[in-house]
């Protein structure tokens, strides 16, 4: 059994973008550093977790009218405040993903177990009377693409569904 990881709370943006800042020393990169480095991926510098993602502000955009925003926000940010977001870290994944006709992006992530993931979405979801999916708890660790720009190498996976249709090859077992 792993220890389990106290991170800063979340941080919920204007447009309802929420993640974890994480710490170096709050991620072990071990065993996959140097596979990575070899195959010229990238060190993600913006170490995170995603909570609640942009594909999901765009759910609860149509939910929304401007007037309930900031009640909402409220809502969310006291939550946040009450939930132990603690973590467990454990296999680390590369996966792959062709975003357009000529652009493919791969990365390799450390899953992570989450409990207050999931009671978190439970809230959303009775809040805003919606069925958005749990974001799939990970780590994005090492980035590669195509794209000109490397902020953008990153691949989102904004459910457990939305992970397995990456095709993820297992590096290390954490577990």
């Amino acid at each position: 059994m792993h220890k389990m990881i106290t991170p800063n709370k979340p941080i919920l943006k204007n447009n309802f973008f929420c993640y974890i800042r994480l710490k170096k020393n709050q991620v072990d990169t071990s065993g996959v550093e140097e596979i990575a480095k070899e195959k010229g991926f990238r060190k993600q510098t913006f170490r995170h977790i995603t909570i609640f993602s942009s594909k999901n502000f765009d759910i609860i955009q149509v939910v929304l009218n401007k007037g309930e925003q900031q009640k909402i926000k409220n809502q969310l940010r006291q939550k946040i405040k009450e939930l132990d977001w603690s973590y467990e870290q454990k296999d680390i994944y590369l996966i792959s993903k062709k975003i357009n006709k000529t652009e493919k992006r791969q990365s390799y992530i450390m899953a992570i177990k989450m409990p207050a993931i999931g009671e978190f979405f439970k809230y959303v979801n009775k809040l805003l009377h919606t069925n958005i999916p749990t974001q799939y708890p990970h780590i994005t660790l090492f980035t590669k693409g195509e794209s000109k720009n490397p902020k953008y190498y990153g691949i989102p996976i904004p459910s457990t569904k939305e992970f397995k249709t990456l095709k993820p090859i297992k590096i290390k077992n954490n577990s």
